[in-house]
């Protein structure tokens, strides 16, 4: 990596002006990866640890810590602390001041490139935000975003997509952004069309259904379009999402479905979707009681449980044109700090396993079904690495990963609490 000066660009009173700044990173016509989407601040409670020292709060002060985070920023982040260089690139709207200095420079810190983030310099431009609130039934998610500069600035014309897109492998986008508004909807909308008339460029969509952003299907009449035009390569699903959307389809065995018959389903989905490559994760918890449990589903009880101490089971399946590719008989236990960010991870393990195999994952051949097993593996590893720090933007080396991958090579995975981080020794 070398430093340089970036021209990014600056909206002010509607115009867009240069503004450059200083950045540690790669420049975007070397990136494998571009993602797409919204950054917000989160502000979570302080976790509780061994030795903490109280701060003489008044009530109802809280302490809480603060972090830059995005779905779509995660997964660059992510997948760029991985590799062996600078391949991710991230694309938004930012404010203009600290705010957006703020995410640039989390971003730029981990190598992902930033020249393509769009400044909103307009006055009051604002950072959207997340609280995580427990209402006394766990914690839960609280958006403030509709007013942000990315939801009032993005729209159809604001990215030049052919040119961002030409020497990318991959866009990475979710289904959050189509909700956040019309002109995100659009610029996303855009965005997935470029990469469909774009010569080998793939779409990663995760479908991340956020229900205080919209309804399911609301989000799905935005989705299923580019679905059935081909645009989407792998299209990634919650359990919640998978029952919900299998269902629709009349494709759902029932209540209660043990791990086969889920597979099942997203196996009728992907051939009746026709998308390449259509995956999910699961989690059980650990405990022999609540593992036995093979019809919990992803509720708010069911991480209430997974994420109280106990340790999590994990693993994941991918339907595809050569059948089902699942980590099931090789999972990874892990004691996660927190609930959220696992997801974000393992897709850019899931990505980095499939750059990796360079075209090798394609087709129906036995050794492709090896490629996205290995895949799948990598981004079970990179979540639970990156689930032991607290934080959304993981911090995981690819030495961590690699030596996680080679100490538990064809067996589950055992991961303790502290066996994550930049480098750190992973162990039973």
């Amino acid at each position: 990596m070398h430093k340089r000066s970036l021209a990014t660009a600056v909206l002010c009173g509607g115009l867009r002006v240069a503004a450059a700044h200083s950045a540690t990173n790669c420049t975007a016509a070397h990136s494998a990866l571009v993602a797409f989407g919204e950054a917000v601040m989160t502000f979570k409670p302080r976790p509780a640890t061994p030795v903490h020292v109280a701060l003489p709060l008044a009530a109802p002060a809280a302490e809480v810590v603060q972090a830059v985070g995005g779905a779509e920023l995660n997964v660059a982040v992510a997948l760029s602390r991985v590799s062996a260089a600078p391949i991710a690139s991230y694309v938004s709207v930012l404010p203009h001041g600290p705010l957006g200095d703020a995410v640039r420079s989390a971003a730029e810190a981990s190598g992902v490139a930033t020249e393509n983030v769009v400044v909103d310099g307009s006055p009051h431009s604002v950072l959207g935000t997340l609280h995580v609130v427990d209402d006394g039934s766990g914690p839960r998610p609280h958006y403030q975003r509709h007013h942000s500069a990315f939801a009032t600035v993005a729209s159809g014309d604001t990215f030049d997509w052919p040119s961002l897109l030409s020497p990318a492998k991959w866009l990475h986008v979710t289904g959050i952004t189509p909700l956040l508004g019309p002109g995100p909807a659009a610029a996303w909308s855009t965005a997935l069309e470029a990469a469909a008339a774009t010569d080998g460029c793939d779409v990663s969509l995760d479908f991340n259904h956020r229900p205080a952003l919209g309804s399911l299907e609301e989000l799905w009449a935005l989705v299923q379009p580019h679905v059935a035009a081909r645009a989407v390569t792998l299209l990634m699903l919650s359990e919640d999402s998978l029952r919900r959307l299998a269902e629709r389809e009349g494709v759902w065995p029932g209540e209660g479905a043990e791990h086969a018959s889920q597979a099942a389903a997203l196996s009728s989905l992907r051939q009746r979707w026709g998308v390449p490559l259509l995956g999910c994760c699961f989690k059980r918890a650990a405990a022999p009681r609540e593992a036995a449990s093979g019809g919990l589903k992803d509720t708010q009880e069911h991480k209430n449980t997974l994420f109280g101490g106990g340790g999590v089971v994990r693993w994941s399946v991918v339907a595809t044109a050569a059948g089902e590719v699942s980590t099931g008989d090789t999972p990874v236990v892990h004691r996660p700090r927190e609930a959220l960010g696992g997801g974000d991870a393992w897709v850019a393990g899931f990505l980095h396993g499939l750059l990796d195999a360079g075209e090798g994952w394609r087709g129906e051949a036995a050794s492709s079904r090896a490629a996205i097993a290995r895949a799948c593996r990598r981004g079970d590893l990179l979540a639970a690495l990156s689930m032991a720090r607290f934080g959304d933007l993981s911090d995981v080396s690819g030495g961590a990963l690699r030596a996680a991958e080679a100490r538990w090579a064809g067996v589950t995975a055992q991961l303790n609490a502290s066996g994550a981080g930049g480098g750190g020794v992973v162990v039973g």
